[in-house]
């Protein structure tokens, strides 16, 4: 398909961020993240729970959450 990174492509190389202990991308604004090894996984029917187990993790102190609730966007009001 056009326009899809080639496999084995950084598709984060245009994106500012940096890695995390795993190697994971962890994107320069996100208000938090949390970063983990997986440690077990579980069928449940049609999906699968992951265990993961936290290696590193860290929040911004001030900015605007995303919020998404009963279908749709929003905000806090305090």
């Amino acid at each position: 398909m056009p326009g899809l990174p080639t496999k084995g492509a950084d598709r984060f190389a245009a994106v500012n961020h940096r890695r995390a202990v795993t190697g994971a991308p962890v994107l320069a604004d996100a208000l938090a993240y949390i970063d983990c090894t997986t440690e077990a996984e579980h069928d449940a029917g049609d999906h699968v729970i992951v265990i993961g187990r936290v290696v590193e993790m860290g929040y911004a102190s001030e900015g605007k959450p995303l919020l998404f609730y009963r279908g749709g966007y929003g905000h806090f009001e305090s």
